[in-house]
């Protein structure tokens, strides 16, 4: 299994879905990454986050901090190509007027 940066991993891949939970969204909820009106990865400082290469997703290996926007720790990523959900999650968000 090959250990990567999540920034690594969306940088050498297209159409690259984050999938996160944490302690205030359990359930979990969905991010694109590469695009620069969502960029939660970015603003949460999860880029330099290191994961494994398994199947072709990246798994974060659980080391650092992070968390979502309202201070609740994070307990799952894991990142994969999905250019259908991609492209739903940026037209939601161009079609709601952001």
């Amino acid at each position: 299994m090959e250990t990567v940066s999540l920034l690594r991993y969306a940088n050498d891949r297209e159409n690259v879905v984050l999938f996160w939970a944490s302690v205030g969204t359990p359930m979990g909820d969905y991010s694109p990454l590469g695009y620069q009106n969502i960029e939660f990865a970015d603003r949460r400082g999860l880029l330099e986050l290191e994961g494994e290469v398994r199947d072709g997703d990246w798994l974060w290996n659980g080391e650092g901090d992070p968390s979502d926007d309202f201070a609740n720790d994070i307990t799952k990523l894991q990142a994969y190509v999905d250019p259908k959900r991609w492209a739903s999650i940026v037209n939601y968000y161009e079609a709601s007027g952001n």
